[in-house]
């Protein structure tokens, strides 16, 4: 997992888009990016906002904030993962995610956010 930018502060977005980045192989910079781009990355940019929206609680308005969309394309986002959850593999990935990300931020994070 790659560290966050240099000045950037390591919040639940950017430690859960580092996550999703290596577990679905996308870059970081393509799920930062403001175009939907290629299935994939949109598939893994949604996982990414539902991870936090699950584990840290921030509302649709935060995430979206946070990860430069609409409240409604999070609802979105987090409507799709949460149908995929259905399928076991993807589950498993995602609660492992959960764990490792609420663990990292009760450990380090400055904030419970």
């Amino acid at each position: 997992m790659t560290a966050p930018p240099c000045g950037e502060k390591a919040t639940p977005c950017r430690l859960a888009e580092a996550m999703i980045a290596v577990t679905f192989s996308v870059a970081v910079s393509d799920l930062r990016r403001s175009c939907r781009g290629i299935s994939r990355v949109a598939r893994a940019r949604q996982a990414a906002m539902y991870l936090v929206h699950v584990t840290r609680g921030l509302s649709l308005t935060e995430l979206g904030a946070q990860f430069g969309r609409d409240r409604t394309t999070v609802a979105h986002g987090c409507a799709v993962t949460e149908e995929r959850r259905d399928e076991p593999r993807f589950d498993r990935a995602m609660e492992c995610l959960e764990f490792a990300l609420a663990r990292w931020m009760d450990a380090f994070a400055e904030a419970p956010r």
